[in-house]
């Protein structure tokens, strides 16, 4: 008797050990759909190790689909952007300017808003691949003077030749300099992407697609009472008054984009979040040019070069990081909707952008355009 009771006892211990070593686990749900909150954290075996599991938004009889809007407020900066060198004359009247000294005033620069707009698409016969389209537009407009004050000049240009006239220009000097800036951009990513578990409280997105971008500037400079100096001299020559000059670059490229992007989730539908993201475009300049403007005697002013020819085409790289904080939550009696916001601040880098030093002086070179500020997005999945 005592055998058979043991052997009931064992059977019985078969049939339990197996629900009793998955107490710690989550079950599978007996509907399709997953035990987990997807999106959110997981609990320890929720999701196989081996696998990245979608993290994509799961609701209830939903279209898949979902709208982004972003308030961005960014900052335009750029190299080689100057009004130009604020010299102090000595007892001469002009021999101080030729030795190099003064200072340099650079334009100001200011935070101006924009916006961007996304439409997505959940493909979830692809793995969960998000079909995901962005449009960006943003303008930037200042200006900002140099004004001299007793025994000062401002120095706009150096080392210049006027053909015409036979004159050798080693710095042309004004009274007062004011340069203004107008730039409109427009960007559009079209995108492939996966968002997935890398860990319990941690998912990424990566994706790879299109970038398209449209750029357009216009700088103008314009100075007050222009005088010219030849090494040596102490007396210039007058180039006339409220004389300027205006540069333009328009362009637009094409390229490959991959992009990165993390969420660190603390709970409560709080989390931190970290994107990278990197691109190569075929570049096409179709408006490199200036001209000099106002009452000028000598076609020197400002050192403007019109050798640059339109058409020109080169690739440019651009590289873009972030880093914030965001809010997401699941409503509806099913989930049927899921709501995010988040606040990020961006530092984008388009790497030799700037082709207006090109246009300025013949022996110029390309340089960095900046584009950073706040970001505030908000997403609807629905």
């Amino acid at each position: 008797m005592l055998k058979k009771e043991l052997r009931i006892a064992l059977a019985m211990m078969g049939v339990i050990a197996p629900f009793a070593a998955q107490a710690d686990h989550s079950m599978s749900s007996t509907s399709g759909q997953p035990a987990y909150t997807a999106g959110e954290m997981l609990r320890t075996g929720d999701l196989p190790g081996a696998y990245n599991q979608s993290a994509n938004y799961k609701l209830d009889d939903s279209y898949d689909v979902y709208f982004t809007a972003d308030f961005i407020y960014w900052n335009l900066q750029q190299d080689l952007v100057r009004v130009g060198n604020v010299m102090t004359t000595d007892s001469s009247g002009a021999l101080g300017l030729l030795e190099g000294s003064g200072e340099t005033v650079f334009t100001d620069t200011k935070y101006t808003p924009g916006f961007q707009v996304g439409l997505g698409f959940n493909m979830k016969g692809m793995d969960d691949w998000n079909l995901y389209s962005e449009y960006t537009w943003y303008q930037n407009t200042n200006s900002h003077s140099a004004h001299t004050g007793d025994d000062q000049v401002i120095a706009i240009a150096y080392a210049q030749e006027d053909a015409v006239a036979g004159i050798t220009h080693d710095v042309v000097v004004a009274e007062s300099a004011t340069i203004k800036s107008k730039y409109h951009y427009n960007n559009l990513n079209l995108s492939i992407q996966r968002p997935f578990y890398f860990g319990r409280k941690l998912t990424a997105n990566f994706g790879v697609g299109l970038r398209g971008l449209w750029f357009s500037q216009t700088v103008t400079n314009s100075a007050d009472d222009l005088t010219s100096y030849h090494a040596g001299e102490t007396t210039g020559i007058a180039l006339g008054d409220d004389a300027g000059t205006s540069f333009h670059q328009k362009a637009w490229g094409l390229g490959p984009r991959f992009e990165f992007g993390t969420n660190w989730l603390f709970g409560w539908g709080f989390r931190m979040l970290a994107d990278v993201a990197a691109s190569v475009l075929y570049t096409r300049y179709t408006d490199l040019s200036g001209s000099v403007t106002g009452d000028v005697t000598h076609g020197v002013v400002a050192g403007l070069n019109t050798g640059i020819s339109s058409n020109y085409n080169t690739l440019r790289a651009v590289t873009e990081t972030s880093l914030g904080l965001g809010w997401g939550s699941y409503f509806g009696d099913n989930n049927d909707f899921h709501f995010d916001l988040s606040a990020s601040y961006e530092f984008n880098v388009y790497w030799n952008q700037n082709m207006l030093g090109m246009v300025i002086n013949e022996h110029g070179s390309p340089g960095n355009t900046y584009l950073h500020g706040l970001n505030v997005a908000a997403r609807f999945d629905f």
